[in-house]
């Protein structure tokens, strides 16, 4: 998978695991605040899906799971484990899982075997995203401004 940058405007989505990727590779801090992750200037609702799941046909994993589990697992003290984790209301990622992804957000891998790159380069949507019945997916807003960014 090459490390390539999607348009940001309206006619694609915008993958919150390139957000954080790019974030995590410039050693920029991602805070959590009333249910939002701040992202390199933009607000992602922690529930938004992105392009990581865990085997095929399983749903896409919320990017606060991944956003925790990074934060947690990269703390030197830090503790992450299954009960941490649900405790603060996020899905656990087991060791396999963690280490292939860590390494992708770092920024010392370009692949993640997991990660679905035709939902990663906004060409196609979770499925959960598209599911009729169900509200719209969360918006990710530019900090600055509080617009949605685009049909995200």
């Amino acid at each position: 998978m090459e490390d390539k940058k999607p348009p940001l405007d309206a006619t694609r989505r915008l993958d919150p695991l390139i957000l954080l990727r790019d974030a995590t590779k410039e050693q920029k801090r991602v805070t959590i605040s009333q249910e939002y992750l701040n992202i390199n200037g933009y607000k992602v609702h922690r529930s938004t899906r992105c392009a990581y799941r865990r085997a095929p046909g399983e749903p896409f994993l919320d990017i606060g799971s991944v956003w925790y589990m990074y934060h947690e697992a990269s703390k030197e003290d830090g503790h992450y484990s299954k009960e941490t984790a649900r405790k603060h209301g996020y899905q656990y990622l087991d060791l396999f899982a963690r280490s292939e992804l860590l390494s992708y957000l770092e920024g010392s891998t370009n692949a993640c075997e997991n990660i679905v790159e035709d939902v990663l380069y906004g060409r196609k949507r979770p499925k959960e995203e598209r599911m009729k019945g169900l509200p719209e997916p969360p918006r990710i807003y530019i900090i600055n401004r509080m617009e949605p960014l685009g049909n995200l």
